[in-house]
């Protein structure tokens, strides 16, 4: 009988210090969002083809500080990604016409996170994020681009000059990212820090045509990338 009851303390000691460790919350970002091509063909002299839009997101969290210089967090939510294409095309008279299509996605995602306590309330963060893209919108609009280098984008499965078409297959949702932050703690409620997420897999291949639409000359894919200033809530 001793043994059983000694057997139920300690686990209820160990329960009670683990859950000393657990705290919970909630976590806020806003910074910028954009896109980039990996493997752009020689031929073509400019590779910024993206500009940044507004990315922001709003995520519960679990952290579990498993000892004094690591922990784990989980933070499930919402994110949005997205860029600005700039591109050029040739009209029916063979004028080049400059464009921007604004493009946006609405993703579910889950960073698994691990917390690296190296300073009193400093600490650094990485982990993987684990995303799926339940939305995507594209705008395509008139204002001419800084960009000069006349070229065309098209997705791989088919030749179109319409925003809707700039957009990522529907059945490839997927979407897997690499994650690091430097986060600084206020005080026991409050948290403040600046987090990067890089794309680890494609969102999408696009080729490259001629100025006449003509003849792939290659092929790219494209990562989605942002950069956000973070605000975490503990409410435990």
């Amino acid at each position: 009988m001793k043994k059983v009851i000694l057997t139920i303390v300690a686990a209820v000691y160990i329960i009670t210090c683990s859950a000393q460790k657990i705290s919970y919350g909630v976590t806020a970002g806003i910074g910028l969002a954009s896109m980039f091509m990996a493997d752009v063909p020689k031929e073509i002299f400019y590779t910024w083809m993206y500009a940044p839009v507004p990315s922001y997101n709003l995520n519960a969290f679990v952290s579990w500080r498993v000892s004094g210089l690591l922990g784990i967090n989980i933070e499930p939510g919402y994110i949005k990604k997205g860029g600005v294409q700039l591109f050029d095309y040739k009209d029916n008279h063979f004028r080049t016409i400059s464009y921007r299509s604004n493009i946006d996605f609405d993703y579910l995602e889950v960073p698994v996170l691990l917390n690296f306590y190296f300073l009193k309330n400093f600490y650094a963060s990485i982990g993987l994020e684990f995303g799926y893209r339940f939305d995507e919108r594209a705008k395509l609009t008139d204002i001419v681009t800084w960009n000069d280098q006349s070229f065309y984008v098209a997705k791989s499965a088919g030749f179109s000059e319409y925003s809707e078409n700039i957009l990522p297959d529907e059945d490839d949702r997927l979407n897997y990212s690499g994650i690091l932050g430097i986060n600084y703690s206020l005080n026991n409620k409050l948290d403040i820090g600046l987090r990067y997420g890089v794309g680890l897999n494609k969102i999408m291949n696009v080729d490259w045509v001629d100025e006449y639409g003509f003849s792939s000359l290659h092929e790219s894919e494209i990562y989605t990338e942002y950069l956000q200033a973070i605000l975490r809530v503990k409410l435990k």
